[in-house]
């Protein structure tokens, strides 16, 4: 709900420039030029929803592994993130 509030939520794609490769690249060097340790950087979290296909998936894993991101989790989107998807995409009120 905060991350909503405070606008912080991306919609991305797999566009090679603005996709979701680009969103890791920036967020990397956002937390280098921060002196994080990788190791300690970047968490990476990927919500596949019912709309998702396999390919979706895949393409995200491989975002993924490319950009070499250390920690990332596969997990369900919550109810109230699905019904933030619902009404974005106008399927809900």
């Amino acid at each position: 709900e905060q991350a909503r509030k405070d606008q912080r939520v991306i919609e991305t794609g797999y566009y090679l420039r603005l996709g979701m490769g680009a969103l890791i690249r920036a967020k990397k060097r956002e937390l280098d030029q921060k002196g994080v340790p990788p190791e300690e950087g970047l968490m990476l979290i990927i919500k596949p929803t019912e709309a998702s296909d396999y390919k979706n998936f895949i393409d995200a894993v491989d975002e993924v592994l490319i950009n070499d991101v250390q920690r990332y989790a596969v997990v369900e989107p919550s109810a109230e993130e699905k019904s933030f998807l619902r009404q974005k995409a106008g399927l809900e009120n």
